[in-house]
């Protein structure tokens, strides 16, 4: 069984992502809150009893309708997470893990240019400055301002763990729900080839997944991504 007896989960295991999804050939997904802080979260939040956040968390993974919802926070706060009640525990697991509104997608660290962002640091990118005003231009509008949203629920979430008040926790699923219907980002979306800000923006979707495949076509680690974009759109 993927949980404890108690309703939290365990350490160093994530689950597969869910069956049936697709990303772009050779990019894996990556998470912006990282799944270790969203385990923290979980687990957190059932040993203090917070019934009312882990119904509301349920509902922004996309879990069950209320009622389900309700049951399964009473099962999970009642020590009875391994009943039949809750069969499809897998699937909870699962939906706390891999949400798409905290995934982008983006290369292995074997595969990645010594000049491309960190995706383990995706949301350091957004610390301390607005969605639009950010000196690496990592990704196109409007992903910055959801990474943006997710970096303020990240610090949230990390007081909260940090033994802040329940407050901490009430505002970051906010910051989350207001950003709760966003898609993966995909790989063409982000700036790995260090484009100036400019000209990533000024590009289109369709002229950004050219650009895109055109670089991994020459191979992630030895593209000269200026030159691919001089070659492409002579600008």
């Amino acid at each position: 069984m993927s949980f404890h007896p108690d309703g939290t989960l365990p350490r160093g295991r994530r689950p597969n992502q869910p069956p049936g999804w697709r990303q772009t050939p050779g990019m894996v997904l990556h998470h912006m809150i990282d799944w270790s802080t969203l385990r923290a979260t979980w687990n957190r939040m059932v040993a203090a009893q917070r019934r009312e956040e882990l119904v509301r968390y349920l509902g922004l993974i996309g879990y069950g309708d209320r009622q389900s919802r309700q049951r399964t926070v009473d099962a999970v706060l009642g020590g009875r997470i391994g009943s039949a009640e809750l069969a499809d525990r897998d699937d909870l697991e699962m939906r706390i893990c891999w949400q798409r509104y905290n995934l982008f997608e983006g290369p292995t660290a074997e595969s990645r240019q010594a000049h491309s962002p960190d995706p383990g640091r995706m949301l350091e990118y957004f610390r301390d400055v607005g969605a639009t005003t950010f000196d690496f231009p990592i990704v196109a509008p409007p992903h910055g301002q959801r990474a943006n949203t997710l970096w303020r629920a990240f610090r949230h979430l990390q007081s909260f763990l940090d033994g802040g008040d329940p407050g901490q926790l009430q505002s970051a699923l906010t910051l989350v729900e207001s950003v709760r219907d966003a898609g993966v980002i995909a790989a063409y979306e982000v700036n790995w080839f260090g484009l100036a800000q400019k000209r990533f923006w000024a590009m289109s979707r369709s002229e950004k997944r050219r650009y895109f495949e055109a670089c991994t076509r020459r191979g992630w680690r030895e593209v000269d991504g200026d030159a691919v974009y001089a070659h492409f759109f002579r600008r």
